[in-house]
């Protein structure tokens, strides 16, 4: 199994794991209990979001999931600053 990066990067479903792979092409991965192997469900073109984390519905139907569209700063200048 991938590292683990943050404490929301997987959710547990009826039949196995769901987890974010933060490997060179980012994806959302499944453990199956039974086969015991990983399978890839979700290729990523965008970076996901380290805070968002995964959310499955009941039905397991659907996965949500964040991921980063844009990222900017600020610099700013403070004068007479003490």
């Amino acid at each position: 199994m991938p590292r683990i990066v943050y404490p929301t990067d997987w959710t547990l479903g009826s039949k196995g794991i769901f987890f974010i792979d933060w490997g060179p092409k980012s994806s959302v991965d499944f453990y199956d209990f039974a086969s015991q192997r990983v399978t890839r469900k979700i290729p990523l073109d965008k970076q996901p979001g380290g805070w968002g984390g995964l959310a499955l519905s009941p039905d397991e139907t659907w996965l949500a999931y964040s991921q980063v569209d844009e990222a900017n700063s600020d610099l700013m200048l403070a004068e007479g600053f003490k």
